[in-house]
């Protein structure tokens, strides 16, 4: 499961996904409100997640949820030149 407010982002990332024949793509989601749901619907073992976005980022996410998912948040500087990777 994907969940980024950058379309582009999410679109990129779904297309990395795809080279992988043991991963499947359950979802996307455009914050963390839309991923509640969609969590709820597809229970995938795994989700990447911003962690900055408009309505609900991953932090609430990520104090609120506990999933058996395995979920990876990504953050990009104000000038989109690095990525923070951290388990959430």
């Amino acid at each position: 499961m994907i969940v980024d407010d950058q379309e582009t982002v999410g679109e990129g990332s779904a297309v990395f996904l795809e080279a992988f024949d043991d991963l499947e793509l359950v979802g996307e989601a455009a914050n963390g409100r839309e991923a509640i749901y969609l969590y709820i619907k597809a229970r995938p073992d795994m989700i990447l997640m911003d962690l900055m976005m408009p309505e609900m980022d991953a932090e609430p996410w990520r104090a609120g949820a506990r999933t058996s998912s395995i979920t990876v948040c990504v953050a990009l500087d104000e000038a989109g030149n690095g990525t923070m990777l951290r388990l959430c």
